[in-house]
């Protein structure tokens, strides 16, 4: 039936609570805040409307290559992101305005100076 029956009739009968329990209310209470663009606070949340959310359940059966399971995209686009990161920081100047050196961390947005990260407020500089 999850995967037969389109998205937007399967999140209709869902909320209409036609459809027997198998997890779903315990991941819209966790992540139903959520949805695609969330910046965009005229886009309805999962709780809401959880259509996207059974369209990629929908999804996962027609994955026959493992590599291109979810978990598997996941960490090739985390080990991706951090090796730009990597490349970045090696490019950033070390330099902060007042003439002191960003640790490599904060330049990489991986910490922060106690506060806050930019210059003036940060220990000893006076800029």
């Amino acid at each position: 039936m999850l995967i037969n029956t389109d998205p937007a009739e399967l999140a209709r009968r869902y909320l209409a609570g036609e459809l027997p329990e198998f997890g779903l209310a315990g991941f819209l209470a966790e992540y139903g805040h959520r949805c695609a663009a969330e910046i965009d606070i005229g886009v309805p949340r999962w709780a809401e409307n959880p259509t996207p959310v059974f369209t990629a359940i929908a999804g996962y059966p027609k994955i026959t290559d493992p590599e291109q399971g979810a978990d598997r995209r996941f960490e090739r686009a985390a080990e991706e992101a951090e090796a730009a990161l990597d490349r970045l920081v090696g490019r950033a100047s070390r330099t902060r305005p007042c003439g002191r050196r960003w640790p490599a961390s904060c330049c990489a947005g991986r910490g922060r100076w106690p506060g806050s990260a930019s210059c003036r407020s940060s220990p000893g500089c006076s800029r």
